[in-house]
């Protein structure tokens, strides 16, 4: 039996007119491949470790995600679009927005604040392409996760 390919959704580009931003975002230069080279994964927390102290978490990146891929989350889907990221107070932790939905910190927030500062770029809201790709079951019954790649440069240490 084959195996479907993804449902190709179409989100609308709005992330940047959700923040009301007031001026125009930087935008980061596009590789496009998205070969995960920023970003993380969402799965939907399983029922079954509803007794444990990450399940409360969990669900809750999982709760903030799923609007973004809804009425599809029982198929597998990709879906590009352009995500935000917004810096804290002191511009040393950026959080992931798209389509003005706050998803989470960037783990590769020190990297990217160090290439705005050698580049000498004003450190504000950064935007860039993304793909949200995942969902739906894999051949063996197991929920896929979600993967949110960031078309970014690689971040040296």
């Amino acid at each position: 039996m084959s195996t479907p390919g993804p449902r190709k959704l179409h989100l609308p580009n709005t992330t940047v007119e959700r923040l009301a931003l007031g001026y125009v975002p930087f935008h980061w230069p596009e590789l496009g491949k998205f070969a995960f080279q920023g970003g993380f994964s969402v799965k939907p927390p399983w029922e079954g470790f509803k007794e444990k102290k990450w399940y409360a978490t969990e669900l809750r990146r999982y709760e903030k995600f799923a609007p973004l891929v809804q009425p599809y989350t029982d198929e597998w889907v990709e879906a590009d679009c352009i995500a935000a990221l917004v810096p804290d107070a002191d511009g040393q932790v950026f959080t992931v927005h798209i389509n003005g939905v706050k998803l989470e910190k960037l783990s590769e927030s020190g990297g990217l604040r160090r290439r705005m500062l050698l580049q000498k770029l004003p450190i504000l809201v950064t935007t860039c392409a993304a793909r949200l790709a995942g969902g739906g079951n894999m051949p063996h019954g197991e929920p896929r996760s979600y993967s949110v790649s960031l078309d970014i440069k690689p971040f040296s240490r």
